[in-house]
C-alpha cells in the first residue's frame, strides 16, 4: 500500500522528470519575417537599390537565419540587374560570422531569365554560433538595378510562388517566415517611396548603404 509518504515520493519524482524533459527539450521557434525595401531615385541612367531583410528573430535554439533561396520578378524594359552583395549595411553578413574553422558563405545573384533574378546564399557557420551571435534583425541581401527608363512606374516582386523559395534555420530546417512588404515600388521621376511601417525599423539604415559599402563580394558557388 502507498502512504503519505510513499505518495510524496513518487509525485515528487514525476515532478522531478517532468522539469528535467521540459529542460532539455528545444524552445519554441518563433516565426521571422521577410521584407523588402529601397532607395534610390528612379530616373533613366541612375541605378536603385531593392533590399532583402529579415526580422523577428530571437537567439532562440534554431531561430536564425542559414540559408536562402528566392525569385525577384522585375521589368526588363525598365531595370537591368547590376550588381548584389549579401552584407547588411551597419552588421555585415549575418550568415558569414567570423567563427574559427567555418566554412565561410556561399552566394550569388543571376538572371535566371527575362526579369527574373535568382538570389541564394548558404552560411558556413556552426549552428550554436548562429543562434547566439546572429542580430535580430538585418539586411541580408541588397541587390543594385540600372535604370533603363522611367517612362512609367514600376516594381520589384519577391515571387512567392516559386517552388524552391526556401529560408532555413541554423539546422538547415525550413525557418517558419511571414511575408512584410514583399515588393519595392519605384515611381517616374521620384526617390523611391518609403518602407511601411512594419519594415520602417528594420530597413532604417538603407539609406546609409552607399556610405557603409567600403568592398564588393563576388562569391562563385562551388555546386
Amino acid at each position: 500500500m502507498l502512504n503519505k509518504n510513499n505518495i510524496f515520493k513518487v509525485s515528487t519524482g514525476v515532478v522531478g522528470v517532468v522539469l528535467a524533459i521540459l529542460l532539455t527539450m528545444p524552445a519554441v521557434v518563433t516565426g521571422a519575417t521577410i521584407s523588402m525595401s529601397s532607395s534610390g531615385t528612379y530616373q533613366t541612367g541612375s541605378v536603385v537599390n531593392v533590399m532583402l531583410g529579415v526580422g523577428g528573430l530571437t537567439n532562440a535554439y534554431g531561430n536564425s537565419l542559414s540559408g536562402f533561396d528566392l525569385n525577384l520578378l522585375y521589368d526588363p524594359n525598365a531595370l537591368s540587374f547590376n550588381s548584389a552583395f549579401f552584407e547588411d549595411p551597419i552588421f555585415g553578413n549575418q550568415l558569414d560570422l567570423p567563427e574559427i574553422d567555418q566554412w565561410g558563405f556561399l552566394g550569388e545573384a543571376a538572371t535566371a531569365g527575362q526579369g527574373v533574378l535568382n538570389i541564394y546564399g548558404i552560411s558556413g557557420n556552426s549552428p550554436d554560433f548562429l543562434d547566439y551571435y546572429q542580430e535580430n534583425s538585418f539586411v541580408f541581401a541588397i541587390l543594385h538595378f540600372a535604370v533603363l527608363q522611367d517612362a512609367y512606374d514600376t516594381s520589384v516582386l519577391l515571387d512567392i510562388s516559386y517552388p524552391y523559395l526556401s529560408f532555413l534555420d541554423s539546422y538547415a530546417s525550413e525557418l517558419p517566415v511571414a511575408y512584410g512588404t514583399i515588393s519595392a515600388a519605384f515611381r517616374s521621376g521620384d526617390a523611391a517611396p518609403v518602407p511601411e511601417a512594419s519594415s520602417r525599423v528594420l530597413f532604417a539604415t538603407g539609406i546609409f548603404i552607399i556610405a557603409f559599402i567600403l568592398r564588393r563580394r563576388l562569391i562563385s558557388p562551388s555546386m
